[in-house]
């Protein structure tokens, strides 16, 4: 449902209604192999599996806003950083294999916007070291999950994120299985 479905899930919630939040493409693998595909199928199939997996029924809790708030951190962080990337980029490759008058105006257009960006970048980054230290449950999350080699701050954000605290994948076989569908700003750290 994309960004809508937040909207639809608060609504839901606020109106007492219990909810059972899951993947869909849980749903799909727990069918097997199934052809043809409309909304009546997809209603049969969503149906079966709800009846089929009742024993493992998890009513779904919305994100405590603290965790929302490091999400759109997070994402305001790779947004700045994409930006940054795309101006310093060219100038770097500029500077190996071009003239150097147009190097020099080139990187005076640049300087500011990327001084700015680079602040702001650095301002966000602080915004998220705070609302992780101020927060006893994210503090001890980001602790256990920056102790394991190779895992810095950002990937340690991003799997919290992922995770919701750790509520919505609880399996270390499942943790490993939804890696792959991290965001990509994970990807490249």
């Amino acid at each position: 449902m994309g960004i809508y479905n937040a909207h639809v899930l608060e609504v839901l919630y606020q109106e007492g209604f219990p909810l059972w939040l899951e993947a869909s493409i849980q749903i799909k693998q727990a069918g097997g192999l199934q052809r043809g595909k409309s909304d009546a199928i997809d209603a049969v199939r969503i149906a079966e599996y709800a009846y089929r997996f009742r024993d493992r029924l998890r009513i779904w809790q919305p994100t405590r806003s603290v965790l929302k708030q490091l999400t759109e951190l997070s994402q305001l962080r790779h947004r700045l950083q994409s930006a940054i990337n795309q101006l310093a980029v060219p100038l770097t490759e500029q500077k190996r294999f071009g003239d150097r008058a147009l190097q020099h105006q080139l990187k005076e257009h640049c300087g500011e916007s990327l001084k700015a960006l680079k602040k702001d970048l650095e301002q966000v980054e602080a915004s998220l070291k705070s609302l992780i230290q101020n927060d006893a449950e994210l503090k001890t999350l980001f602790n256990l999950l920056t102790s394991v080699p190779g895992v810095g701050t950002i990937v340690a954000t991003e799997i919290i994120i992922a995770t919701d605290e750790f509520k919505t994948i609880t399996e270390p076989k499942k943790l490993a299985a939804s890696a792959v569908r991290l965001p990509r700003r994970c990807s490249a750290l």
